[in-house]
């Protein structure tokens, strides 16, 4: 199979690179031989009118095209201001070089219109625009497979956005939020015969008086739609089934008119399709901001998640999710904007593994093995309303609400053999959170040297989670008065409440074009109570644990006031910024009926540093000192169930860490090269930070947290490169982590280091306007290394992709993938393929669709992975769904 694919990849990419090109080169000037910038170059076939090469001068006026052989052309050249050059011309075999073209003013626009095609690309400011239609071929589906395919883009495969390597944080539709919070629902969901053009929005700030002042590198994207898709309903549903039960339905319904915009989510399916998963829940922020997110505090407050394990195709033994959405925009008037949406779902899924797990502890008897059954339950629902008034330019208010609430459950059934001994285990847990956060926002410039801004936020988060664990050997019995039975079930409660209000006053004094001050005071006010406690469950009845060691009730108040001053200022290519916050904090702990409180004053500094090398490639910096503080759970003194062989205490004399994080990052992206490169570089260096102490008894571990005296450190690396020649595009990455930590392990001092490095690089190209193919490969190696303990694990991932229109009607689509998975430390090695194939009929004039899909062909039962942290090493193999095929059928509306 691997020699099969990899002979018809070669062969198609040797047909591709024996095919004639003429390059053309050369240089755009106006009449005093200055070089114009940003000047569109279009090569268009006389014969089919179809635009076979453009290119956007350089900062030098360069530029250069990739042409097809033996055909004739139409040069077009056009910038503002200026009149288009056209010129005809033959490209046969030899390449055009050094060629000046010469723009003339243009006196008077108005007295004539010309037509002449859109370029590809532009840029307007630092808004960059795809003209999509270049770069598609009718084969894409979702806004995803668009933005795919265009220069300097990638969508990862849970719908995430990054334009050159920087994550997008909102996608909006005509300039409409669509879904605020998440990329995912629009690149899943948008159909791509929808859009007409992508606009890349660099430094984006909704609100118009802050426009320049916080220079947060916000990216967003706004999906133009094509005019034929305005003022009507549009969309597609799709309803099909197959053997074994297996189902899919799913409806997208959009209506977009300059006051009113609705969009309508329909899913449900039992094929693996994860229209909404649990990881979206979680991360689902609604699109508020982080108010005084960069003062250099930080808190992390618990979030227990029921350790859901992540569901896909590729993990998962069944999945069924069920998705209901809306969205909504209504402007009935330019000084009054409402928007919200609403989500709900419905997922089950279930899963199966076996792991060998390997503690890290100084012992032969250290090595587990582990067979998991787990069904997981959420039914959630997320909610938003933002209303907006704008009386006038320089007033803007904003307030916006939004809500969490799910109902989750989780089944596990293990069996455990560790030192002999098989233990058998069920698990269940089940929780009902609920988070609401509110926000109020205000700006106002009653002139061009002053701005005032005031966002105040409060947030509410309650978290009830029950656990349920039943074993056939003793738990936790040298920690537990247990009572002997001939089953042992234990049953754990724990509720936390959280509220927390923040607000932040900014007043920016504007000196000139290029310098601003921001002075700036805020508050953050924490309140959060827990309780927790935990009973053996007999026959006869309930066994108390009377001690506190098994309880806890405890109150904690963390409060921080700041102050603040920033210089912003430009000095050419060169933009600096460096700030200063003044924090006081107050730190109350209340346990037991005693009191301890801290009052630690630290001043936190922090730089940004942003350098335009050239109008194509950049260099930016940033340093800033922060302070990380535990929250209640952290501190809580009582034992608390975190696994079925693992205890939490906390540490209520934990005080705050200092992280020093330092980031660079560069970008180059070329379109006279067709080039795009971007790198990242992350260096966190944490001093008194928060370490991990473990202390085993037999398989069972009791865990806790101190301040780590030795300092942690963590290093990130990205390095991506893309390439585009006529008819390929080549592109290859390369990403490293490495972190040294520090653990006690049985009162013994333990460092901790890990790298992990990931490799790929990929070929993609088009054959005659009907097959794309990609080829491509993926390495991963993690190496773990601790005072005890050592192993590396590598995985080995070539994988190709075919796009194939067949007899005009039919098109077929397939993946495929080979993994080897290398254990060293158990000197075990695994291989596993997966191919999928899709079969779709489409007549161009019908809005019906017919489609065959058949997923794991060769019916592969489970796949490798591996993880490891500071107490052990595992190796697991997950049971995923077989061999399947669906029958579907889709009518576009």
């Amino acid at each position: 199979m691997i020699r099969s694919l990899l002979s018809l990849l070669l062969g198609l990419f040797a047909m591709a690179v024996s095919a004639q090109t003429v390059h053309f080169s050369g240089k755009v000037v106006d009449s005093l031989n200055t070089p114009i910038q940003f000047a569109n170059v279009i090569a268009q076939n006389t014969a089919t009118d179809a635009i076979s090469g453009f290119a956007v001068t350089d900062a030098d006026g360069a530029f250069k095209l990739a042409l097809p052989g033996n055909s004739s052309y139409l040069l077009k050249v056009s910038f503002v201001g200026f009149l288009t050059f056209e010129k005809s011309f033959e490209a046969k075999t030899e390449d055009f070089e050094h060629v000046i073209i010469e723009l003339q003013v243009a006196n008077d626009l108005l007295n004539e219109v010309q037509v002449v095609h859109e370029m590809p690309v532009t840029m307007s400011g630092d808004t960059l625009i795809y003209k999509t239609d270049a770069f598609t071929n009718g084969r894409e589906r979702k806004l995803e497979d668009v933005l795919g395919k265009l220069p300097g883009m990638e969508v990862d495969e849970n719908g995430e956005v990054k334009v050159q390597g920087k994550k997008v944080n909102k996608v909006m539709v005509d300039g409409k939020q669509f879904f605020d919070g998440d990329t995912k629902m629009a690149t899943k969901n948008l159909p791509a015969n929808a859009v007409d053009r992508v606009q890349v929005l660099k430094d984006y700030n909704e609100v118009g008086p802050m426009d320049g002042l916080r220079g947060e590198d916000n990216l967003a994207l706004n999906i133009q739609l094509k005019e034929g898709k305005k003022n009507l309903l549009f969309g597609d549903v799709t309803l099909g089934g197959g053997p074994e039960n297996r189902y899919v339905g799913h409806a997208n319904l959009f209506y977009y008119s300059p006051k009113t915009n609705v969009n309508l989510i329909a899913d449900a399916n039992n094929i693996g399709e994860q229209a909404f998963t649990m990881q979206d829940y979680f991360r689902f922020s609604g699109g508020l901001s982080s108010i005084a997110g960069n003062s250099g505090t930080s808190m992390r407050i618990a979030n227990d998640d029921l350790g859901f394990p992540i569901a896909n195709r590729e993990s998962a033994q069944d999945l069924e999710t069920k998705l209901g959405a809306l969205n909504f925009n209504y402007n009935p008037n330019k000084r009054w904007s409402h928007s919200g949406f609403f989500i709900g779902s419905d997922a089950s899924n279930t899963f199966g593994s076996l792991s060998q797990r390997r503690y890290l502890r100084d012992d032969i008897t250290s090595e587990e093995l582990l067979e998991t059954t787990q069904q997981a339950n959420n039914l959630s629902g997320l909610l938003k309303y933002s209303a907006t008034y704008t009386p006038k330019k320089e007033t803007y208010v904003r307030y916006s609400a939004f809500g969490k609430l799910a109902s989750q459950e989780n089944v596990n059934s293990r069996n455990s053999t560790f030192s002999g001994i098989e233990n058998q285990i069920s698990e269940y847990k089940n929780q009902e959170p609920l988070s609401v956060d509110q926000q109020l926002e205000w700006y106002h410039t009653p002139n061009e040297k002053n701005v005032f801004s005031w966002e105040g936020k409060y947030a509410y988060q309650y978290q009830n989670p029950d656990l349920q664990l039943r074993s056939n050997q003793a738990l936790f019995e040298g920690v537990f008065p247990i009572v002997a039975a001939d089953w042992y079930q234990l049953q754990q409660q724990r509720d936390t409440r959280s509220h927390e209000s923040v607000s932040a006053f900014n007043y920016y004094r504007i000196l000139n074009r290029t310098n601003h001050i921001n002075l700036s005071v805020g508050h953050r006010l924490l309140d959060q109570s827990y309780q927790s406690n935990i009973t053996q469950q007999l026959d006869e009845g309930i066994n108390s644990f009377d001690s506190t060691a098994f309880q806890n009730d405890n109150a904690y108040r963390f409060w921080d006031v700041f102050a603040a001053l920033s210089y912003k200022t430009k000095l050419g290519p060169l933009v600096v910024s460096p700030a200063l916050y003044l924090h006081q904090y107050a730190l109350s702990d209340t346990q037991m009926g005693e009191e301890i409180t801290d009052n630690p004053t630290l001043l936190l500094p922090s730089i940004y540093a942003k350098w335009g090398i050239t109008s194509v490639q950049t260099l930016s910096f940033r340093y800033g000192m922060e302070a990380n503080f535990a929250d209640v759970q952290r501190r809580a003194l009582g034992y608390t169930i975190s696994d079925y062989n693992a205890l939490w205490s906390g540490n209520r004399g934990l005080t705050h860490g200092v992280y020093h994080n330092v980031n660079l990052y560069y970008n180059y992206f070329n379109f006279f090269a067709g080039m795009d490169l971007y790198g990242n570089l992350t260096y966190q260096l944490k001093v008194n930070d928060f370490a991990n102490y473990t202390r085993f008894e037999g398989l069972e571990r009791i865990n806790s947290v101190f301040n780590s005296e030795p300092i942690n450190e963590q290093l990130n690396g990205m390095f991506r490169v893309g390439k585009r020649f006529h008819t390929f595009k080549v592109k290859g990455s390369a990403e490293l982590t490495a972190f040294r930590t520090n653990n006690v392990v049985d009162e013994e001092v333990n460092q901790n280091e890990s790298l992990t490095q990931r490799y790929s690089g990929s070929l993609s190209t088009t054959f005659f306007k009907q097959l794309d193919l990609e080829g491509g490969y993926k390495h991963q190696l993690n190496q773990y290394s601790a005072d005890n303990a050592q192993n590396t694990f590598t995985t080995y991932n070539p994988y190709g992709e075919l796009n194939w229109d067949l007899f005009k009607r039919f098109h077929l689509q397939t993946d495929y993938q080979f993994n080897a998975y290398e254990n060293q430390g158990s000197n075990t090695t695994s291989q596993f393929s997966i191919w999928n194939a899709y079969l779709r009929y489409h007549k161009a004039s019908s809005a019906w669709e017919v489609k065959v899909a058949a997923y794991n062909l060769l019916n592969t039962k489970g796949v490798r992975r591996d993880s490891f942290n500071e107490n052990l090493i595992s190796s697991y193999e997950y049971y995923i769904q077989p061999r399947y095929f669906v029958l579907s059928l889709r009518y576009e509306i």
